[in-house]
C-alpha cells in the first residue's frame, strides 16, 4: 500500500460506504420520505437556496422534487464523485442548471489530521491541536443559504473521529462534543437571516437495541427515550443534548430561535435499523 493511500484511508472509507449503498436506493424509501417531508415543509416558508451537507449518493433525497421546491440546490460531500454520479443518474442534463455539486469538501476541517494519526501510537495525538482545529470557523461553498440540511452527516463525522482515535482514547468524548458544536456552528453561520437548519442524524442502532427491529411504531418514541435514559445511544448524539446545546450554549444565544425536536423514525437497512432524529432551528432575523 502506498503512502498516499495510507494518508487517505479515511476518505477511502467514506467512498467505500457510498459504494456499498449505491444500489440500495429502494431500501431508503421510507427514510427518504421523512427527509423530503421536512424539506418541503421548510420550502413552503422559505423556498430559496438549499444546501445539503453529506449528500453522498443522494439516497436521502428526491432531487427532482427539490428542484420544484427550491430555487437553487447545492450538494456538499467529501466524496464529490458520488454526488456527481447521483445527479447524473436522476436529473436530465438540461435540468441541472439549478443544481450545484460542490468540490469535495471536508466541513469539519480535521480529516487531514485524523488521517495522519498513527493507529499504532495513539499517544501521539495532539488533542489540543485537534480541539483548536475544531474551534475554527468552517466555510460552506456558496453560503449563505435559506435552508441547510445535514443529512446523517453528523454521525458520520463522529464515527470518523472514533475510527481515527479508537474507542478508548481519554480525549475521545471531548473531541466528539467539540466536533458536534462546530458542525452546528457551521450550519448556523452559513444561514441567512431567518434561514432554517435541519440536523438529521441516526443515534441508536439495532445492534445495541435489538427490539428496534420489531417494535410497533406507536411505542417507538417511548422505547427510544428509555434507551437514551440508559445511555444507549451513539456518543455525542443524544437528541435532547443536541437540542439543549442549540438552546443554551453561548455560541448560539441570540443567533438561533425555534429549536424543535421532531418525532423520531426508523431507518430500515434490512439487516439492521437505525433510529433517526431531527432537530430544526431558525437563524434569528437580527
Amino acid at each position: 500500500m502506498s503512502d498516499s493511500s495510507i494518508q487517505k484511508w479515511l476518505l477511502a472509507e467514506h467512498q467505500h460506504r457510498n459504494q456499498t449503498t449505491l444500489e440500495l436506493r429502494s431500501v431508503f424509501d421510507q427514510h427518504r420520505q421523512r427527509v423530503m417531508h421536512l424539506l418541503k415543509r421548510v420550502a413552503r416558508e422559505k423556498a430559496g437556496r438549499l444546501c445539503v451537507l453529506g449528500a453522498g449518493n443522494c439516497n436521502d433525497l428526491q432531487l427532482d422534487e427539490l428542484l420544484i421546491a427550491f430555487e437553487l440546490i447545492v450538494l456538499v460531500d467529501i466524496d464529490q464523485a458520488a454526488v456527481k454520479s447521483a445527479v447524473a443518474h436522476s436529473i436530465p442534463e438540461t435540468q441541472r442548471d439549478r443544481i450545484h455539486v460542490a468540490d469535495s469538501t471536508d466541513v469539519s476541517g480535521v480529516f487531514e489530521y485524523l488521517q495522519a494519526i498513527d493507529k499504532n501510537d495513539l499517544h501521539t495525538i495532539q488533542t489540543s491541536h485537534l480541539l483548536h482545529l475544531l474551534s475554527r470557523q468552517q466555510h460552506i461553498p456558496m453560503a449563505p443559504f435559506d435552508c441547510i440540511a445535514s443529512t446523517c452527516l453528523l454521525s458520520e463525522l463522529i464515527d470518523s473521529v472514533f475510527l481515527a482515535m479508537g474507542g478508548n482514547h481519554p480525549a475521545l468524548a471531548s473531541v466528539i462534543l467539540a466536533l458536534r458544536r462546530q458542525h452546528l456552528r457551521t450550519m448556523v453561520q452559513s444561514l441567512c437571516a431567518g434561514g432554517f437548519g435541519l440536523v438529521i442524524f441516526d443515534f441508536i442502532s439495532s445492534q445495541t437495541l435489538p427490539e428496534l427491529m420489531c417494535i410497533d411504531e406507536s411505542i417507538l418514541n417511548s422505547v427510544l427515550v428509555n434507551a437514551i435514559n440508559e445511555k444507549n445511544f451513539f456518543t455525542g448524539l443524544n437528541p435532547f443534548a443536541v437540542q439543549a446545546e442549540l438552546q443554551t450554549h453561548p455560541d448560539f444565544l441570540g443567533l438561533v430561535t425555534d429549536v424543535r425536536l421532531h418525532s423520531p423514525w426508523r431507518w430500515d437497512l434490512g439487516h439492521k435499523q437505525f433510529a433517526v432524529s431531527t432537530i430544526s432551528f431558525r437563524r434569528s432575523l437580527t
